[in-house]
Protein backbone atom coordinates (compact mmCIF):
# COMPACT_ATOMS: atom_id res chain seq x y z
CA UNK A 1 0.00 0.00 0.00
CA UNK A 2 2.82 2.07 -0.56
CA UNK A 3 3.64 3.58 -4.10
CA UNK A 4 7.01 5.19 -2.95
CA UNK A 5 9.18 3.98 -0.45
CA UNK A 6 11.57 6.56 1.09
CA UNK A 7 13.86 5.83 4.06
CA UNK A 8 16.81 3.09 4.28
CA UNK A 9 17.53 0.25 5.49
CA UNK A 10 18.53 -0.16 9.21
CA UNK A 11 22.30 -0.81 9.72
CA UNK A 12 23.05 -1.55 13.82
CA UNK A 13 25.99 -0.24 15.35
CA UNK A 14 25.41 -0.41 18.67
CA UNK A 15 25.63 -3.77 20.56
CA UNK A 16 21.91 -2.92 21.72
CA UNK A 17 20.88 -2.52 18.09
CA UNK A 18 23.07 -5.57 17.15
CA UNK A 19 21.04 -7.33 19.90
CA UNK A 20 17.44 -6.44 18.43
CA UNK A 21 17.99 -7.42 15.83
CA UNK A 22 18.81 -10.77 16.71
CA UNK A 23 15.94 -10.80 18.91
CA UNK A 24 13.36 -10.29 15.99
CA UNK A 25 14.89 -12.63 13.53
CA UNK A 26 13.50 -10.80 10.50
CA UNK A 27 15.89 -12.50 8.30
CA UNK A 28 13.60 -15.58 8.58
CA UNK A 29 10.65 -13.19 6.96
CA UNK A 30 7.28 -13.29 8.64
CA UNK A 31 8.31 -16.76 10.74
CA UNK A 32 11.06 -14.64 12.67
CA UNK A 33 8.18 -11.49 12.91
CA UNK A 34 5.83 -14.11 14.49
CA UNK A 35 7.96 -15.84 16.83
CA UNK A 36 8.87 -12.36 18.37
CA UNK A 37 5.61 -11.12 18.58
CA UNK A 38 5.02 -14.89 20.34
CA UNK A 39 7.13 -13.56 23.01
CA UNK A 40 5.38 -10.48 24.23
CA UNK A 41 1.94 -11.22 25.72
CA UNK A 42 -0.31 -14.20 25.52
CA UNK A 43 -2.41 -13.45 23.18
CA UNK A 44 -0.05 -12.70 20.81
CA UNK A 45 1.65 -16.60 21.76
CA UNK A 46 -2.07 -17.93 20.66
CA UNK A 47 -2.68 -15.68 17.61
CA UNK A 48 1.01 -16.95 16.68
CA UNK A 49 0.36 -19.90 16.83
CA UNK A 50 -3.07 -20.01 14.71
CA UNK A 51 -0.78 -17.72 11.76
CA UNK A 52 1.83 -20.14 11.90
CA UNK A 53 -0.55 -22.89 10.31
CA UNK A 54 0.32 -21.31 6.51
CA UNK A 55 3.67 -21.62 6.06
CA UNK A 56 3.01 -21.43 2.34
CA UNK A 57 1.62 -17.53 2.99
CA UNK A 58 4.25 -16.56 5.64
CA UNK A 59 7.05 -17.86 3.20
CA UNK A 60 5.81 -15.07 0.59
CA UNK A 61 6.64 -12.66 3.41
CA UNK A 62 9.89 -10.54 3.59
CA UNK A 63 10.83 -8.56 6.46
CA UNK A 64 13.59 -5.63 7.54
CA UNK A 65 13.66 -2.84 9.84
CA UNK A 66 13.92 0.48 7.84
CA UNK A 67 14.56 4.19 8.80
CA UNK A 68 12.17 5.81 7.58
CA UNK A 69 8.58 8.36 8.03
CA UNK A 70 5.99 6.20 9.82
CA UNK A 71 5.85 2.73 12.04
CA UNK A 72 5.50 0.64 9.22
CA UNK A 73 4.00 -0.45 5.74
CA UNK A 74 3.42 -3.64 3.57
CA UNK A 75 3.92 -3.47 -0.20
CA UNK A 76 3.97 -5.79 -2.91
CA UNK A 77 7.82 -5.97 -4.33
CA UNK A 78 8.17 -6.32 -8.33
CA UNK A 79 9.26 -10.15 -7.66
CA UNK A 80 5.51 -11.32 -6.64
CA UNK A 81 6.73 -11.32 -3.25
CA UNK A 82 5.24 -9.18 0.00
CA UNK A 83 7.85 -6.76 2.13
CA UNK A 84 7.03 -5.84 5.33
CA UNK A 85 9.60 -2.56 6.99
CA UNK A 86 9.14 -2.01 10.24
CA UNK A 87 11.15 1.54 11.74
CA UNK A 88 13.37 0.50 14.23
CA UNK A 89 12.45 3.30 16.43
CA UNK A 90 9.01 0.91 17.54
CA UNK A 91 11.75 -1.55 19.13
CA UNK A 92 13.82 0.54 21.20
CA UNK A 93 12.74 1.28 25.39
CA UNK A 94 9.22 0.57 26.68
CA UNK A 95 8.01 0.83 22.65
CA UNK A 96 7.19 -3.38 22.69
CA UNK A 97 3.06 -2.62 23.12
CA UNK A 98 3.24 -0.18 20.21
CA UNK A 99 5.71 -2.57 18.51
CA UNK A 100 3.37 -5.45 18.76
CA UNK A 101 0.35 -3.66 17.35
CA UNK A 102 2.12 -2.22 14.47
CA UNK A 103 3.75 -5.49 13.50
CA UNK A 104 0.79 -7.75 13.97
CA UNK A 105 -1.21 -4.85 11.79
CA UNK A 106 1.33 -5.27 9.22
CA UNK A 107 1.67 -9.03 9.32
CA UNK A 108 -2.47 -9.51 8.84
CA UNK A 109 -2.07 -7.03 6.07
CA UNK A 110 1.11 -9.42 4.13
CA UNK A 111 -1.25 -12.27 4.86
CA UNK A 112 -4.59 -11.09 3.76
CA UNK A 113 -4.33 -8.63 0.52
CA UNK A 114 -3.18 -11.44 -1.51
CA UNK A 115 -5.67 -14.08 -0.17
CA UNK A 116 -8.07 -11.51 -0.29
CA UNK A 117 -7.15 -10.50 -4.13
CA UNK A 118 -7.50 -14.03 -5.36
CA UNK A 119 -10.26 -14.51 -7.73
CA UNK A 120 -11.41 -17.56 -6.09
CA UNK A 121 -12.09 -15.29 -2.79
CA UNK A 122 -14.24 -12.43 -4.98
CA UNK A 123 -17.21 -13.25 -3.04
CA UNK A 124 -15.52 -12.66 0.58
CA UNK A 125 -13.68 -9.57 -0.63
CA UNK A 126 -17.28 -8.34 -1.91
CA UNK A 127 -19.07 -9.04 1.17
CA UNK A 128 -15.98 -7.30 3.36
CA UNK A 129 -16.56 -4.16 1.41
CA UNK A 130 -20.28 -4.12 1.60
CA UNK A 131 -19.71 -4.56 5.71
CA UNK A 132 -16.82 -1.86 5.81
CA UNK A 133 -19.73 0.92 3.91
CA UNK A 134 -22.76 -0.16 6.66
CA UNK A 135 -20.23 -0.13 9.29
CA UNK A 136 -19.10 3.46 8.56
CA UNK A 137 -23.23 4.37 7.71
CA UNK A 138 -23.22 3.84 11.75
CA UNK A 139 -20.16 5.93 12.55
CA UNK A 140 -21.22 9.46 15.35
CA UNK A 141 -21.92 12.47 12.42
CA UNK A 142 -18.56 13.95 13.30
CA UNK A 143 -16.92 10.82 12.89
CA UNK A 144 -18.98 10.14 9.44
CA UNK A 145 -18.57 13.52 8.54
CA UNK A 146 -14.47 13.42 8.82
CA UNK A 147 -14.81 9.87 7.19
CA UNK A 148 -16.82 11.28 4.42
CA UNK A 149 -13.73 13.90 3.67
CA UNK A 150 -11.08 11.48 3.80
CA UNK A 151 -12.89 9.31 0.83
CA UNK A 152 -13.06 12.41 -0.91
CA UNK A 153 -9.74 13.48 -0.54
CA UNK A 154 -8.14 10.19 -0.77
CA UNK A 155 -6.79 10.72 2.37
CA UNK A 156 -5.27 7.17 2.75
CA UNK A 157 -3.71 7.44 -0.87
CA UNK A 158 -1.56 10.48 0.74
CA UNK A 159 -0.95 9.33 3.35
CA UNK A 160 0.59 6.15 2.48
CA UNK A 161 3.00 8.22 -0.19
CA UNK A 162 3.95 10.33 2.95
CA UNK A 163 2.32 13.23 1.45
CA UNK A 164 1.99 15.93 4.24
CA UNK A 165 -1.33 17.11 3.36
CA UNK A 166 -2.62 14.02 4.79
CA UNK A 167 -2.37 13.73 8.51
CA UNK A 168 -3.42 11.32 11.28
CA UNK A 169 -5.14 14.03 13.37
CA UNK A 170 -7.45 14.83 10.58
CA UNK A 171 -9.02 11.46 11.03
CA UNK A 172 -10.46 12.51 14.64
CA UNK A 173 -9.40 14.80 17.89
CA UNK A 174 -8.85 11.97 19.56
CA UNK A 175 -6.75 8.31 19.27
CA UNK A 176 -9.60 6.11 19.84
CA UNK A 177 -11.81 8.04 17.11
CA UNK A 178 -8.64 8.49 14.45
CA UNK A 179 -8.07 4.56 14.98
CA UNK A 180 -12.06 3.64 13.42
CA UNK A 181 -12.19 6.35 10.86
CA UNK A 182 -8.52 5.01 10.13
CA UNK A 183 -9.81 1.71 9.95
CA UNK A 184 -12.78 1.83 7.58
CA UNK A 185 -11.43 3.78 5.08
CA UNK A 186 -10.44 0.61 2.65
CA UNK A 187 -10.92 -3.40 3.34
CA UNK A 188 -7.49 -4.09 3.91
CA UNK A 189 -7.28 -1.76 6.62
CA UNK A 190 -10.17 -2.78 8.34
CA UNK A 191 -9.20 -6.45 8.51
CA UNK A 192 -5.89 -5.39 10.29
CA UNK A 193 -7.25 -2.88 12.68
CA UNK A 194 -10.17 -5.27 13.30
CA UNK A 195 -7.48 -7.57 15.48
CA UNK A 196 -4.57 -4.70 16.14
CA UNK A 197 -6.44 -1.51 17.21
CA UNK A 198 -8.53 -1.36 20.68
CA UNK A 199 -10.69 1.47 19.67
CA UNK A 200 -11.87 -0.09 16.30
CA UNK A 201 -12.22 -3.65 17.30
CA UNK A 202 -14.54 -2.06 20.52
CA UNK A 203 -15.99 -0.21 17.76
CA UNK A 204 -17.27 -2.86 15.59
CA UNK A 205 -17.98 -5.25 18.62
CA UNK A 206 -20.68 -2.38 19.46
CA UNK A 207 -22.53 -2.73 15.80
CA UNK A 208 -24.59 -5.11 14.14
CA UNK A 209 -25.62 -5.73 10.89
CA UNK A 210 -29.42 -6.87 9.88
CA UNK A 211 -28.58 -10.64 10.80
CA UNK A 212 -28.10 -9.41 14.45
CA UNK A 213 -24.65 -10.14 14.35
CA UNK A 214 -21.36 -7.59 15.52
CA UNK A 215 -19.23 -6.09 12.70
CA UNK A 216 -16.16 -7.64 14.72
CA UNK A 217 -17.62 -11.59 14.34
CA UNK A 218 -18.25 -10.67 10.92
CA UNK A 219 -14.84 -9.61 10.00
CA UNK A 220 -13.18 -12.18 11.79
CA UNK A 221 -15.53 -14.88 10.25
CA UNK A 222 -14.51 -13.62 6.84
CA UNK A 223 -10.61 -13.64 8.00
CA UNK A 224 -11.18 -17.27 8.86
CA UNK A 225 -13.04 -18.12 5.85
CA UNK A 226 -9.85 -16.39 3.76
CA UNK A 227 -7.19 -19.14 5.69
CA UNK A 228 -9.80 -22.35 5.66
CA UNK A 229 -10.89 -22.08 8.75
CA UNK A 230 -14.51 -23.43 10.56
CA UNK A 231 -16.52 -20.05 11.33
CA UNK A 232 -18.01 -22.11 14.28
CA UNK A 233 -14.46 -23.24 15.30
CA UNK A 234 -12.56 -21.22 18.05
CA UNK A 235 -9.46 -19.83 17.21
CA UNK A 236 -6.92 -17.03 18.94
CA UNK A 237 -8.58 -14.89 16.24
CA UNK A 238 -12.00 -14.73 18.43
CA UNK A 239 -10.36 -14.18 21.75
CA UNK A 240 -8.28 -10.75 20.94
Amino acid sequence: NVSRMPGKPFVPESPEGKQMVADLQLEQGAVGLLKWISTQSESGAALAKDLAKFPNLLSLIDTRLMEMPGEGRTWSSMNGRTQIDLNPALFWGDMNPQAVKVSLHELLHGLTKREIARPENASIKAELEDSRQRLAEQLPTNLRDLYNDAIRTKWLERYARDDSSANINQLGKTFADQEIVYGLLNSDEMISQNFSSEAFRNFARSKKGKDGQTFYNRFTNFVKSLFGLSAQGSTAFDEI
